[in-house]
């Protein structure tokens, strides 16, 4: 379970995950007593994704937050669709990978790449500021 995360329009919100894959997203998610919970500390959570958002916005002259949110979304929401990633996302049933970002929403995290970040795969923490954990 991991609670005080925003989502990618800032929204606060937790995420509940059970056997590497969202049960529940939203901020009525409920953790379970076998739960394991992780405080995010108001991070910004967001679908795994590449650095190309920067240089996709850069290079295009996006500048507005609906620019940028556009130049996010090709690198990995439409990035997946084209690559036929089905389970990919933040959705109930995708498995949770997440990327969390110290930052209040999308077009923040596009400009500002922020770090330290940590990186989750099945719900777990594969690597943390830059560290790959064991």
């Amino acid at each position: 379970m991991f609670r005080n995360l925003r989502l990618g329009d800032g929204t606060p919100s937790a995420i509940a995950v059970f056997d590497g894959r969202i049960t529940a997203i939203g901020a009525g998610a409920e953790a379970t007593p076998a739960m394991n919970v992780i405080d995010l500390g108001g991070a910004l959570a967001l679908p795994g994704f590449v650095e190309g958002h920067m240089m996709i916005g850069y290079r295009s002259g996006l500048l507005t937050d609906d620019e940028l949110e556009a130049a996010f979304d090709i690198v990995t929401a439409n990035g997946a669709r084209a690559l036929g990633i089905t389970e990919y996302g933040l959705e109930i049933g995708a498995p949770a990978n997440f990327v969390v970002v110290k930052a209040a929403h999308i077009p923040e995290a596009v400009v500002a790449v922020p770090k330290p970040r940590s990186v989750y795969r099945y719900g777990k923490c594969i690597v943390r500021d830059g560290v790959l954990q064991k």
